[in-house]
């Protein structure tokens, strides 16, 4: 009896002893459980209210982003240059009066016929050589109708009509560049705040594996460099924690510029990255969609025709310049009194001979063959943007799946040697060396994501057919 209870006392000191190590090996278990259930720290979420989505996002940048604001502003003058344009083919209406005071001769025999005043006595001679002088108003009221300028007017007015039909297009292709900037940013601060995570996660992690290290070290299960090992892991991993909310700020701040709201508060963002497979059309598909709706390659052949009117424009300076005109006068000795007269003809003149003629003709024609050479280049750069982009999509998607499963590899890897290192299996150089490879997963799995959306936006972009965000939702 007394030797039964002798070898019970030590049993139960024993016992005592090594419950804090049974309870810590609990603990750690059960936090790599639910690391395993966890997975990665990056999961879609709802919008919650306050958060701006991206359709929000693309509402704001498409009203208050100063590219769309210089474009809206350079399309109201091509407007007016056109419309400056066509006002010349209307008639010019004017008035003006006249005052003189003079003893020529001319003048006051004209001046007292156009005013009814002239009397037989001024017929003599004395009266013409040396006459009195005289007052006289003359108030005119004319109108000039243009009728054929050199066809300066009418190829003014089509070469115009082709510049703000580029303009016009400038717009469009503007709004589809910001909206791949909305795109870029939005989704670029949420793989900040993603990897922003990630690293609160491993921090959280380190701080965990330190206090279980350092447990094991009491109780003589570790050495001081296990410890000291892993401390120097989690200044690593702060150091990291620290560079990503940086990388938040600056990226938050990058999006509000884009939105053109840079004084803004930061955003709180509603979207997600997500795996997608996204889908689009074939090559030739996409070609032919960016030859009819891309609007910088429409620009460049209203441009190519804004100067062919250029040419015709230039030619046209042979032709003669043709005007019509009436006019009404008024002419007495004051303002409201006197005689009337009506005169109603046409003017033409011809240029027989102008300096320089001949080279702005040649002018002309170089610049329009040199804007149907950019036109094609425009074309041919189109082709191959569409080729790239396309084939960015499918690599960056091949990309994704195998960084999925690489992602998790490393999870599962991490789990292994976790469990092994708490048996005293392997060592905690391994237990780093398999958390550096899943952070490094990890993050690659983010870019993964965020390359693949952005691939998609390449391709709707160089198809010119990025005219709406719902398909990135």
């Amino acid at each position: 009896m007394q030797r039964s209870r002798a070898l019970v006392k030590p049993a139960a000191s024993l016992a005592r002893a090594a419950l804090p190590g049974i309870l810590l090996l609990l603990v750690a278990i059960a936090g790599n459980c639910a690391f395993a259930q966890e997975g990665s720290p990056i999961r879609a979420k709802t919008a919650e209210p306050g958060q701006l989505t991206l359709s929000q996002a693309e509402s704001i940048a498409l009203e208050f982003n100063p590219e769309i604001l210089i474009n809206s502003y350079s399309n109201a003058i091509a407007k007016g240059r056109f419309r400056e344009a066509k006002e010349m083919l209307l008639p010019k209406v004017g008035a003006a009066e006249l005052f003189g005071y003079s003893n020529n001769q001319l003048f006051v025999f004209a001046s007292r016929l156009m005013q009814h005043r002239f009397q037989p006595s001024a017929l003599n001679f004395s009266s013409l050589n040396t006459p009195d002088p005289i007052a006289s108003f003359f108030t005119t009221a004319y109108v000039r109708v243009p009728i054929l300028h050199k066809f300066d007017t009418w190829g003014n007015i089509s070469r115009q009509k082709m510049l703000m039909r580029a303009t016009l297009q400038v717009g469009e292709h503007t709004a589809q560049n910001v909206r791949y900037q909305v795109i870029q940013s939005y989704y670029g601060a949420l793989v900040a705040g993603a990897r922003l995570k990630l690293a609160q996660h491993f921090v959280e992690l380190g701080e965990a594996d330190v206090v279980r290290l350092k447990n094991l070290y009491k109780f003589g299960q570790v050495v001081l460099s296990d410890v000291l090992a892993m401390q120097v892991k989690l200044a690593e991993f702060r150091k990291q924690l620290a560079q990503a909310r940086g990388d938040l700020s600056v990226a938050l701040a990058r999006l509000n510029t884009v939105l053109g709201t840079p004084g803004a508060a930061r955003p709180s963002l509603a979207g997600n990255l997500i795996d997608r497979d996204f889908q689009v059309e074939s090559e030739e598909a996409l070609i032919a969609q960016a030859l009819l709706r891309r609007r910088d390659l429409l620009q460049a052949q209203s441009l190519s025709e804004a100067s062919h009117h250029e040419l015709r424009q230039a030619m046209g300076s042979y032709l003669p310049k043709i005007d019509g005109y009436a006019a009404v006068i008024q002419s007495g000795d004051a303002i409201v009194n006197g005689g009337t007269s009506l005169i109603v003809g046409g003017l033409m003149a011809l240029d027989l001979f102008e300096p320089g003629r001949q080279a702005k003709i040649s002018q002309a024609r170089a610049a329009m063959k040199m804007a149907q050479a950019q036109a094609e280049l425009k074309r041919n750069q189109v082709r191959l943007e569409i080729i790239s982009a396309r084939e960015q999509l499918i690599v960056s998607g091949e990309k994704l799946s195998v960084t999925r499963q690489s992602c998790e590899q490393a999870r599962e890897a991490l789990r292994i040697v976790r469990d092994r290192q708490r048996v005293g299996l392997t060592t905690i150089t391994e237990l780093l060396r398999a958390e550096d490879a899943l952070i490094k997963a990890e993050t690659d799995l983010i870019d993964a994501r965020y390359d693949n959306y952005l691939a998609l936006a390449k391709v709707r972009l160089a198809s010119g057919t990025l005219t709406s965000l719902k398909d990135f939702e």
